[in-house]
């Protein structure tokens, strides 16, 4: 969940302990102009390496949670 959206920032998803290309799941990248408040992407994929999260856009406040 992104609770504080900022314009132009993004989130990669990996399936690994580390940021690796060839393990991405998700690039999620905001907009430049920014429609709307808080959101919640979901995503229905097995890991088998481990999850890596990253955020770039200083402000931003992101929320992940892996079950």
């Amino acid at each position: 969940t992104c609770t504080t959206p900022v314009a132009n920032a993004v989130i990669t998803v990996y399936d690994d302990v580390a940021a690796v290309a060839v393990n991405t799941i998700a690039v999620i990248t905001l907009p430049a102009t920014l429609l709307g408040g808080p959101f919640t992407a979901l995503f229905d994929a097995q890991l088998t390496r481990g999850l890596t999260v990253v955020t770039s856009g200083a402000t931003a406040i992101w929320t992940v949670t892996y079950i």
